[in-house]
């Protein structure tokens, strides 16, 4: 279960990145993702129970952050957590033209992990990661 330092610490994680991403660091953040795949066996399964407390976290630390322009942040951040431990998962960034918009989300095969299945389809992937 997600506790207080557990959430605390997706926050924490959440926040950097977002601060990283004000400071023009976005493709820096997509190597660093991009190596730390490549480091490490991606051999945890999602369902075992270290992910599903990591996911826990992430959606409680959602609640203390305006979802307005947080996707991309923490996406990035979750997705650094799980291949942390060695648990695959895909970092997406998808667009969609009228209106313009952009979005991000994880996703385990076909299964969108920290978002709505309804909401992603609205988007054209460009960046699978």
């Amino acid at each position: 279960h997600a506790t207080a330092l557990k959430v605390g610490r997706a926050l924490s994680s959440d926040m950097l990145i977002s601060w990283q991403l004000r400071r023009g660091r976005l493709a820096r953040l997509v190597a660093s993702l991009r190596e730390q795949k490549l480091a490490r066996p991606l051999s945890q399964a999602i369902t075992d129970l270290a992910p599903q407390v990591i996911l826990s976290s992430y959606a409680a630390a959602r609640l203390y952050r305006s979802p307005a322009g947080r996707c991309l942040s923490g996406s990035i951040a979750l997705a650094r957590h799980l291949s942390g431990i060695g648990c695959a998962s895909t970092l997406v960034i998808g667009i969609r033209a009228e209106p313009f918009a952009a979005h991000s989300w994880v996703q385990v095969d076909r299964f969108v992990l920290n978002d709505m299945a309804e909401e992603v389809r609205r988007f054209t992937p460009i960046l699978a990661l």
